[in-house]
């Protein structure tokens, strides 16, 4: 009788929390470009909403810059 006895180490990376070379995650490019449907699509899929970048800035900075808080 053989026993298979397998572990599987899993590391998830939500890749809406990866930040580029300077802070910026997928939420605060889609921010400061006025993406709104992107926007909501990553806040419906768990991005942070307070992560800032490199400058301090959090997506909501770049959303009142452009006059989109809806």
């Amino acid at each position: 009788t053989h026993t298979h006895t397998h572990t599987h180490t899993h590391t998830h990376t939500h890749t809406h929390a990866l930040q580029d070379a300077e802070g910026s995650t997928a939420l605060c490019l889609a921010c400061r470009a006025g993406a709104t449907d992107c926007c909501r699509l990553l806040l419906a899929n768990g991005a942070d909403r307070t992560l800032p970048d490199a400058r301090g800035n959090c997506p909501l900075h770049y959303a009142a810059l452009r006059g989109e808080l809806r």
